[in-house]
C-alpha cells in the first residue's frame, strides 16, 4: 500500500500542473475568440459573443474542468486505497457528476439524436482519465520532486507516455468530430458556430502541445 505522504505528493504535483494547463487553455480560448471576431463584418455581433463567452462559457469551462480534475483524483484515490473495488463500478457511481462538469456536455442538446452517443463518449473519457490518474498517483518513486519527474517515474518511456495521453484524448477527439458533423448537438444561445470552431481549435492545439510536452519531458531519458 502506498504511503499517505507519497500519495499526497503525487496529488499535489498533478493538480498544480493540470490547473496551470487549464488557465493556459482558457487564455488561448479568449485569444481564439478575438481572432475569430476580427474584421468589420463582425462589428455587430462582436460585443455580444465576447460577453457571452466571458460571462457564461469561460466560467463553465474553468469550474467544470476543476471539478472533474478533483473527481478524477477522488476516484483514483478510492481505487488505490481499496483494491477490491472495480473501476467500472466507481465510474458508474460518479458518471453523472462528471457529465455535469464536462465542458462540452454542459452545452449538449438533450433532444438531439446523438445525445446518447455523446453521454457514452463522455463516460469513456472519464474512464480513461481515472485509469491513468491511478497509474500516476500510485507511483512510489522516492526522489520525485516535480511533475516531469513523476511522469518519467510512472511511464518510463516517451512511447508509454504518448500512448497514455492518446488513450485519454481519443474520446475527446471523437466528441469534437461528432460536434463538427452535427452542430445541432450543441445548445448554445449566441455564436454557436464560432464557439464550436474555438472548441475544435482548442482541442487540436491542446493535443499538439501535450504531445510536445511529453517529448520534452522524455528527451533525455
Amino acid at each position: 500500500m502506498i504511503e499517505a505522504a507519497t500519495l499526497e505528493r503525487n496529488v499535489r504535483l498533478i493538480k498544480a500542473r493540470m490547473l496551470e494547463q487549464l488557465e493556459s487553455s482558457l487564455r488561448k480560448g479568449s485569444e481564439y475568440i478575438n481572432q475569430e471576431l476580427e474584421g468589420a463584418h463582425n462589428f455587430l455581433i462582436r460585443p455580444a459573443v465576447r460577453s457571452f463567452y466571458d460571462t457564461f462559457v469561460k466560467p463553465i469551462l474553468r469550474d467544470g474542468s476543476k471539478g472533474n480534475l478533483e473527481l478524477d483524483i477522488e476516484c483514483a484515490k478510492e481505487l488505490i486505497l481499496d483494491p477490491t473495488k472495480k473501476i467500472e463500478d466507481v465510474i458508474q457511481k460518479n458518471a453523472g457528476r462528471y457529465f455535469k462538469n464536462d465542458s462540452t456536455a454542459r452545452f449538449a442538446n438533450k433532444r438531439n439524436r446523438n445525445y446518447k452517443w455523446f453521454v457514452d463518449n463522455v463516460r469513456n473519457t472519464f474512464m480513461a482519465q481515472v485509469k491513468h490518474m491511478i497509474e500516476a498517483l500510485k507511483c512510489e518513486a522516492p526522489d520525485v520532486k516535480t511533475y516531469d519527474e513523476l511522469m518519467i517515474a510512472t511511464y518510463k518511456t516517451r512511447e508509454n507516455a504518448r500512448a497514455a495521453l492518446q488513450e485519454q484524448i481519443q474520446n475527446m477527439e471523437m466528441g469534437i468530430e461528432k460536434i463538427q458533423s452535427d452542430p445541432s448537438i450543441m445548445d448554445i444561445a449566441i455564436g454557436k458556430d464560432l464557439i464550436t470552431r474555438v472548441l475544435v481549435r482548442g482541442m487540436k492545439d491542446t493535443k499538439a502541445e501535450l504531445l510536445e510536452t511529453v517529448d520534452e519531458v522524455f528527451k533525455n531519458t
